[in-house]
């Protein structure tokens, strides 16, 4: 403990009770306490009478010594017995592992009792313990320096294991797993081999609604020894699906022990007592990405931002598996956000030299599970329905006497076929209607109505709406609330959002298995969460339209007040509720602020979710549409979607018209004519260009309009084959480029097509040397896009200038950028060059995989010039790989 004023009495208390519980006291002063189980004769209850130990002083030191501030931690330490010549024994603590002990001792200051992680085995029969956090290393020690590595973490103490605690709750069978002997010793084997082989191992587990996908990885993390492994653990949710690396970001904080009013310099500290190169500078990242109550305004550009958080996440994995294996288990990829996938897979495609196993779960036929599964570096677990044996046996284990209940169930396993959840619903179901009941024990079930015709619901659905039904009133509506909330929720907020107390009502919801207490949940924090995700979307759909619009109005508000309140986090649900409650108004702002937050951190596709969500709540005069459109038009140029792009550039049109902005009408204008030069129509392009000119001249300030119709007139005149026309336009149009990031931006674009037009009269010098420039402006105004294209404008002229290996590095290096920014617009055009380049090396085969990757997306995107040019390239190489029918077909 801390010095406190007068520490005497509390010290007298400590000798007591070690006396009675025959402890050794090591030390006794005003600073710290040390006392001693079984140092000199060990015996089984140890472990145990050293926890009483902790707790009867914990309870009785605020009589005794009212004020102090206590920090108790139950360890398993090394100590050194010395024996004199008198033959006196006397007892110290190892070298070191004092200051250790101290630091563990004082992570559970004023709270609760703290074990080692090293006891928490040994103790968990009998005790609750919560999960385990790691223990920053003593100060000038070092992460390499720990004295005891079984010491480095430790957990909460929650309370007993009572009897009540100790026979399953809720749905009968909820914790029993049938059936699912394979895929549980599949995971076991792939962690064993990823241990043994010390190379990182990825295993994704599939199953529809119900099937235990959750309920397989919780037996396997229970099944492993607790200090065996790192675990690392996130889920994603509805809720938190468009919040960019929203999945990993929890993860982090939920590891780090991140609350809202965490310093962030605390982040730093405790990435580096993990040995992580760059704390302090990855924490401050962390700290702004979180929205911590210290944290700085976010300044980066999105795509460094992104960057430090997936190197963070990258070398917290790695740090952790220098020391012992890490479990890292990724639940319902279906709800993830874009980002969070894309860190998840580049990990599965580059095995680690690390013992570390990823598992993920999801639903099958998803997008984003597809992605994932598609990975050849990933296993693949798929659970099926149970079959016969198994039904029967997960439901009869549950009966006292199994060959009484045999009708029932039949009946049981008749109507619900193999899936788990649906026959754990329907039981519970007969429990609440007296069919079946607990017996005395409070151990299995018995049957109370014999021969009774009993109606079975006919779907997991009308399993779960029966029982939702069966529900008093305040109860379910106490589940609605929640539901609102979403899977996860605060039970704080349930009291304000429904105007009555609810503690009564989350016990019975507890109790009758419907929802359960999160364990180790943060102050602060969602400290609840629906059993399974199918009972959180069967109770939402329950609610009437007026209750839901009541109910998610006060929600958005509730949120809006939060004390831990983040725009980047809050601002997306917010909107959402704000939908939701039929106040498309209020939602606007909210879903423009977490639009501009996604495309911060390059969010492409949240970004595009809340901009067509603030577009349906603003008004067709709204003075914000413009810009939302402006917005979302170039991310699905970026993803090459060009019937809705299209869509979104004849709305802007229409806006600018209405508002008769001579500005906006130009900025409408010129980007229908760049649509028309990307999707090869310039005879469209031809006749647009006098009206786009006069909308140009027409702006106050045309200077920078007058840069961009420069780029677009070069263009046109390059494709219609006037190549002095083109470079002339791309010269003068230098002259009304400025000095600033958006001047420097057409500048370099400007060069492109200058190059371009000197790459296409075979001048290839000039046109390195136009790229070369154009590259380095794009680099220092941090336009990844732009130095995309313009690395593969360089590998273009490398290629024909015969620098084989120089062009393909170039054409990797700009699809490598394009793969981190979900672009597809130009992708097709650097797959076929790669594949080009391989083929004039002889490379066949890698030339047909990039040339049939670049034909797919052309057809997808629409390009049908360059679809064509890909065709023959690859007729010609399937010719030379001897397929002559198939080249026939092409050609």
């Amino acid at each position: 403990s801390e010095r406190p004023p007068n520490a005497e009495a509390f010290l007298g208390l400590v000798r007591d009770v070690a006396f009675k519980r025959e402890g050794l006291v090591l030390r006794a002063d005003p600073h710290a306490v040390a006392v001693a189980f079984g140092a000199l004769l060990r015996t089984g209850g140890d472990a145990d009478r050293a926890l009483r130990a902790a707790l009867a002083l914990r309870d009785d030191a605020s009589e005794a010594a009212p004020g102090l501030r206590l920090g108790f931690l139950v360890a398993n330490a090394p100590t050194v017995v010395q024996r004199d010549g008198q033959g006196s024994v006397r007892v110290e603590l190892r070298r070191g592992v004092t200051a250790q002990l101290d630091v563990a001792a004082r992570r559970g200051l004023e709270g609760p009792v703290m074990v080692s992680g090293n006891l928490v085995d040994l103790l968990a029969d009998a005790w609750r313990i919560g999960d385990p956090s790691f223990v920053d290393p003593p100060e000038g020690t070092g992460s390499a320096q720990v004295v005891d590595p079984e010491i480095e973490h430790v957990a909460p103490l929650l309370g007993p294991a009572n009897r009540d605690q100790r026979r399953p709750l809720g749905p009968p069978g909820q914790r029993a797993l049938v059936g699912r002997e394979l895929p549980l010793k599949t995971l076991r084997d792939a962690f064993s081999e990823a241990i043994r082989a010390r190379r990182s191992r990825a295993v994704l587990v599939l199953g529809e609604a119900g099937l235990g996908k959750r309920a397989l990885v919780e037996r396997f993390v229970a099944s492993l020894p607790r200090t065996a492994c790192w675990v690392l653990r996130a889920s994603g949710s509805w809720s938190r699906r468009n919040i960019p690396m929203g999945v990993f970001l929890d993860l982090l904080a939920r590891f780090l022990e991140i609350e809202h009013q965490t310093p962030s310099a605390r982040i730093g500290q405790r990435l580096a007592a993990l040995g992580l190169r760059e704390a302090e500078v990855l924490g401050q990242t962390l700290a702004t990405s979180l929205g911590l109550a210290d944290a700085e305004a976010p300044q980066l550009p999105a795509r460094t931002r992104r960057d430090r958080l997936w190197r963070l996440v990258r070398r917290l994995i790695i740090g952790l598996a220098q020391r012992r294996p890490v479990l890292v288990i990724i639940e319902n990829l279906q709800f993830h956000d874009e980002q969070s996938l894309d860190l998840l897979r580049e990990w599965i495609q580059a095995e680690q030299p690390w013992p570390v196993l990823g598992v993920a779960t999801g639903r099958p036929g998803n997008r984003r599970v597809e992605l994932v599964r598609r990975e050849p570096n990933v296993m693949e677990i798929r659970l099926q329905e149970l079959d016969a044996q198994a039904r029967r046996e997960l439901v009869a284990r549950r009966f006292e006497d199994p060959d009484a209940a045999q009708p029932l169930t039949e009946a049981i396993v008749a109507r619900t076929g193999g899936n788990p959840l649906f026959i754990e619903q329907t039981l519970a179901s007969l429990i609440e209607r007296g069919v079946v009941a607990w017996n005395a024990q409070g151990r299995h079930l018995v049957v109370k109505q014999p021969g009774a015709q009993i109606a079975l619901p006919r779907t997991i659905e009308a399993a779960l709406g029966e029982r939702l039904e069966e529900l008093s009133p305040a109860d379910r509506e106490v589940l609605q609330g929640a539901a609102v909330l979403g899977r996860h929720f605060r039970a704080a907020e349930l009291p304000p959002l429904l105007a009555r107390e609810v503690d009564e009502a989350l016990t019975h919801l507890d109790d009758r298995g419907f929802i359960e207490r999160i364990e180790g949940a943060r102050t602060g924090t969602e400290s609840h969460r629906f059993t399974t995700v199918s009972l959180h979307e069967t109770c939402k759909a329950t609610l009437s339209p007026a209750q839901a619009r009541r109910l998610h109005g006060r929600a958005a508000e509730l949120r809006r007040a939060r004390p831990d309140y983040a725009e980047e986090h809050d601002a997306g649900p917010i909107a959402e509720h704000l939908m939701a409650a039929g106040r498309p108004t209020e939602a606007a702002e909210p879903a423009l602020c977490a639009a501009e937050h996604a495309s911060e951190v390059a969010g492409n596709v949240e970004a595009y979710y809340y901009y067509s969500l603030a577009l349906r709540a603003l008004t067709p005069d709204d003075p914000r549409r413009f810009e939302a459109l402006l917005r979302r038009e170039r991310i699905l140029r970026a993803w090459g979607r060009r019937r809705a792009q299209v869509a979104d550039i004849r709305q802007l049109l229409d806006t600018a018209e209405r508002r008769a902005d001579p500005q906006q009408l130009a900025i409408a204008s010129v980007r229908l004519l760049r649509f028309y030069l990307e999707v090869g129509r310039p005879q469209s392009a031809e006749r647009l260009l006098p009206r786009v000119s006069e909308r140009v001249d027409a702006v106050p300030d045309p200077q920078p309009f007058m840069a961009v119709l420069a780029e677009l007139r070069s263009e046109l005149a390059f494709v219609r084959g006037r190549f002095d026309e083109a470079e002339q336009h791309a010269q003068a149009g230098l002259a009304h480029c400025g000095h600033d990031t958006r001047g420097l931006r057409q500048r370099a674009r400007l060069l492109r097509s200058r190059g371009q037009v000197k790459a296409g009269i075979g001048r290839f010098d000039e046109a390195r040397e136009a790229f070369e420039e154009a590259l380095s402006l794009a680099r220092r105004i941090d336009n990844v896009r732009l130095e995309a294209n313009l690395l593969n404008s360089l590998g273009e002229v490398a290629g024909r200038s015969t620098h084989y290996q120089e062009a393909i590095d170039y054409f990797k290096a700009s699809l490598a950028i394009d793969r981190e920014l979900g672009d597809r617009f130009t992708t097709g055009r650097k797959l076929a060059n790669l594949g080009m380049a391989y083929a004039t090396i002889g490379l066949w085969r890698r030339a047909e995989r990039y040339l049939r990757k670049a034909l797919e997306l052309h057809e997808a995107v629409g390009h049908p010039g360059e679809w064509g040019d890909v065709v023959v390239a690859l007729g010609e190489v399937v010719a030379s790989l001897g397929d002559l029918d198939a080249s026939q077909a092409l050609l």
